[in-house]
């Protein structure tokens, strides 16, 4: 949009050990990515879980980016494309999903463009239906 954001960027991985820290960022976060590798059944059902707890603190109109990492392992491969892209939108409500490799810098630039398009459409939603102003550039936003 040619405007600069200051854009905080939480990692909860392994917050699953302290649930109030980890319910404390969903109440907050403003948009949030849900990371697993393709080469690990394990952590798609961990991003899934995820997914119904955001769902369940902040309801299912919330920026969420679902993404698949490790797209370079294709031998490896324990979860399709068309299976994670069939959850997102299927049973994400129509929540976008993307491959990336964080190794070879595929789709990463890409996927926090998204979600941060996906956060400022939602909140001018939101503010015009409230009446409110949005906040001008260098504003803050929060992504988990």
């Amino acid at each position: 949009d040619g405007l600069f954001h200051t854009v905080e960027i939480l990692d909860t991985a392994g917050s699953h050990h302290f649930p109030a820290m980890r319910e404390l960022s969903i109440r907050s976060g403003r948009g949030f990515v849900l990371v697993f590798a393709v080469d690990s059944l394990q952590s798609f059902h961990e991003a899934v879980q995820l997914w119904h707890l955001i769902a369940k603190i902040r309801g299912k109109r919330v920026p969420i980016v679902l993404v698949g990492n490790k797209s370079d392992l294709i031998a490896k491969r324990q979860v399709s494309q068309d299976m994670a892209m069939k959850l997102a939108q299927e049973s994400m409500h129509n929540c976008q999903y993307l491959e990336t490799s964080a190794k070879y810098n595929v789709n990463v630039s890409e996927l926090f463009s998204e979600l941060l398009q996906q956060a400022y459409s939602m909140e001018q939603q939101q503010q015009t239906s409230s009446g409110g102003l949005l906040p001008g550039p260098g504003g803050s936003s929060s992504l988990l």
